[in-house]
């Protein structure tokens, strides 16, 4: 890896933080790195990023309500140490994760910022 060294007291755009130049000894030498190294990068995360999706379970909705600001409230049953992933369908070819929320042990209600979308349009 080539790193480009950054004088402490003026960053590469001109900036005068003592704090900021580590950042951009950072992002340059990032920005340096050979191809192939980017590749490995790339591969790498792609692997890891699909094997985590493989321990994902599908948690049944207890109940569906709408809150006063037309955003979505579903209560599921949890465990503490769990990420809860709600995903809506916005279209039959597009569904995205709308929030992810620390699970608590027992009930717990999951929403999402955007307006609220019929139940069927919801996993978790």
């Amino acid at each position: 890896m080539r790193a480009v060294e950054v004088p402490r007291a003026m960053g590469p755009c001109g900036c005068n933080h003592a704090l900021i130049a580590p950042v951009h000894t950072l992002v340059l030498s990032t920005l340096t790195r050979p191809a192939m190294s980017k590749n490995l990068q790339l591969l790498l995360l792609s692997v890891s990023l699909c094997s985590a999706g493989l321990g994902q379970d599908i948690v049944p909705i207890d109940n569906y309500s709408v809150n006063v600001f037309g955003q979505v409230q579903l209560s599921i049953q949890a465990e503490s140490g769990k990420y809860y992933i709600l995903e809506a369908q916005h279209s039959p070819t597009f569904e995205w994760p709308t929030s992810m929320t620390m699970g608590v042990d027992g009930t717990m209600v999951i929403s999402e910022p955007g307006a609220a979308y019929p139940e069927d349009q919801y996993t978790v």
